[in-house]
């Protein structure tokens, strides 16, 4: 069999990866955030690794101030932190 060595461009062949590793991580980036939707209410340790569907374990590891929000001391510093939240997210909406 004969292969026309004008019928192959090897010219795109690296492009054409780039694009479908591109496209890869994308779908997999995209799928995976449309797993987790929420993390409040939770009985896994936020240190913990939990299972989402068939894929592989995802590890959750908040920094100190997020793991403070979820563990409060007392009433007072969760409505502190509800306040403080709610005015990072408005000023980011501005």
């Amino acid at each position: 069999m004969k292969i026309s060595s004008g019928a192959i461009n090897f010219s795109t062949i690296p492009n054409q990866v780039k694009k479908l590793i591109t496209s890869i991580r994308e779908h997999t980036k995209n799928g995976l955030a449309s797993k987790i939707t929420s993390v409040k209410n939770t009985h896994t340790s936020l240190n913990e690794k939990f299972k989402t569907g068939k894929d592989s374990p995802i590890e959750l590891a908040l920094p100190q101030k997020i793991k403070d929000f979820f563990q409060p001391k007392d009433k007072n510093t969760l409505n502190k932190t509800l306040i403080t939240v709610k005015n990072i997210k408005d000023t980011n909406n501005a």
